[in-house]
């Protein structure tokens, strides 16, 4: 684990460096919901309610950089069988 602290979720831009918006973007990748599970959306990484709270984080910070709703969603480009 990093000794980084997490950035604010309240920052502005200007408090978010490249690693912070690295770290978020992976986050939102990572934690996507599944697409087939049975009675709710699920992350597909660590299995809770989608959005979990990684995701949220991830999201929230991505907001803060200024990057659109739409372009956040397009980092889930996840095809095939198992998506």
């Amino acid at each position: 684990m990093s000794s980084r602290p997490e950035p604010s979720t309240t920052a502005s831009p200007a408090a978010l460096d490249k690693h912070d918006v690295e770290l978020a973007v992976r986050a939102v990748r990572v934690h996507c919901p599944v697409m087939q599970y049975p009675a709710t959306k699920r992350c597909l990484n660590c299995g809770w309610d989608f959005p979990c709270v990684t995701h949220r984080w991830g999201r929230r910070v991505l907001l803060a950089a200024g990057w659109s709703g739409r372009e956040i969603d397009a980092l889930d480009s996840r095809q095939g069988v198992w998506s």
